[in-house]
């Protein structure tokens, strides 16, 4: 348990998840799921990684898109990298 006179760092958090988790998950409670999961393994490297400071990570938001029509991280990815990649020396 943490000392109770560290002082607290709050942080808060929103994730975004894009259309290829819910297709790699399967649904939204799963990538809801994989997300808070995630989110709790990094709060335990944060427990108690320095003697000043705690941690808490809060997730303030969430969203999840479910069809590829309207997820707007679609346009940020690019689906053939390699046809696209550019090599400089």
């Amino acid at each position: 348990s943490a000392d109770p006179c560290r002082i607290c760092i709050e942080v808060q958090i929103a994730i975004g998840a894009d259309y290829s988790m819910f297709l790699k998950y399967g649904s939204v409670g799963n990538v809801d799921a994989f997300i808070v999961s995630n989110l709790a393994a990094v709060q335990t490297v944060f427990d108690d990684e320095w003697l000043e400071y705690e941690f808490s990570f809060q997730l303030t938001g969430e969203w999840i898109s479910d069809d590829k029509a309207t997820d707007p991280f679609d346009l940020l990815r690019d689906e053939q990298p390699a046809e696209n990649a550019s090599c400089h020396d």
